[in-house]
């Protein structure tokens, strides 16, 4: 059992490592640096576009009873401290 799981991982490393020859041997921030050059380089006519998207296609949903009490503001008890 473990030797499959040992022989996944690595066939998952190895796949990464021949797409992304860069990042598989550059560290994080050596890797942003050698990014900066080559969008820096005068030969590039053209930034290219990254097809990263940071948004969720369906947002998550409040239940209106949870969102009036998100709302609410908090009360002071007798000692000035939050109840």
């Amino acid at each position: 059992m473990i030797f499959i799981f040992a022989f996944v991982i690595l066939w998952r490393l190895i796949n990464f490592a021949n797409k992304n020859p860069q990042a598989a041997l550059l560290e994080g921030a050596e890797f942003l640096v050698h990014e900066q050059i080559e969008l820096a380089a005068k030969g590039i006519p053209v930034i290219p576009v990254s097809t990263i998207t940071t948004t969720q296609e369906f947002p998550f949903k409040i239940d209106k009873n949870f969102e009036k009490a998100a709302n609410k503001p908090e009360e002071e008890g007798k000692d000035g401290k939050n109840a």
